[in-house]
């Protein structure tokens, strides 16, 4: 890479004239992949933005909605309600979410549909993702998120078989996570139910332009892509191809 570049972000002066350089979209494709990588590696570590470890490693992102806390209140309340019927869920993480869906006006969400692969095996992933801008620092996020995934054989979709959890609320530049916790055997009704609800919106949402989110910044994030893999069955929207149905579905 030109030697006049940036060649790594470890302050503020080095973070601002990358950003520079990114906004003015002048450089070659392939620089800007570089070094809009560097950028979110950067902001990952400080928990800015939304960059967070589990929506971005092995994962190619093809389809990405934004929620609406008002318009698709339904939605908020539903992923609330089955977060407080886990019984699993310290009181502190729960008081934390409490306190993130009743801040008003400054709940955002936002869901991923992704291909994950992992230890070489293939999964279908749907994420549910809620966070807010941090109360008088407003380049950090508080995040809880609700990770889905269906594992893929032989070209067709599977069940459910594995629930994630992440709370990881800003706490004055802590890298650490709150509280994280996995669901596999013997997943609770309620995220089942939560997990084809949200494929219902890869479908839905699909034809609807309004809810499609798509900044410029996602052309050079390398988790960012069409899919990789046409199924013969899957969860989620695609426009070759059946949907999966539990009735019908390919067994393993």
């Amino acid at each position: 890479m030109d030697k006049h570049l940036p060649q790594n972000i470890n302050d503020e002066a080095s973070y601002q004239e990358t950003l520079a350089i990114l906004s003015k979209q002048s450089k070659p494709s392939r620089v800007l992949c570089v070094l809009m990588n560097m950028l979110e590696s950067y902001r990952q570590a400080r928990k800015m933005g939304w960059s967070r470890p589990w929506n971005k490693y092995g994962l190619t992102t093809f389809q990405s909605f934004k929620i609406d806390p008002e318009a698709d209140g339904l939605l908020c309340d539903r992923a609330l309600g089955v977060v407080k019927q886990l019984e699993q869920v310290p009181d502190q993480v729960s008081e934390f979410v409490n306190e993130l869906f009743g801040a008003q006006g400054c709940l955002m969400g936002f869901l991923f549909f992704s291909e994950y692969t992992e230890d070489h095996l293939e999964f279908e992933t749907a994420t549910l993702s809620f966070g807010r801008k941090v109360i008088g620092n407003t380049r950090f996020r508080d995040r809880f998120d609700v990770v889905f995934d269906a594992p893929v054989q032989d070209g067709c979709a599977q069940r459910l078989s594995r629930v994630r959890l992440y709370s990881d609320p800003y706490a004055d530049g802590s890298k650490e996570l709150l509280w994280t916790m996995t669901f596999t055997e013997e997943i609770p009704e309620s995220l089942q139910a939560l997990f084809y609800l949200l494929c219902d919106y890869s479908w839905q949402w699909q034809l609807r332009e309004d809810k499609h989110w798509d900044h410029w910044t996602s052309r050079y994030i390398d988790y960012f892509g069409p899919r990789q893999h046409e199924l013969k069955q899957s969860h989620f929207y695609q426009a070759s191809g059946q949907r999966f149905i539990v009735d019908t579905a390919c067994t393993m």
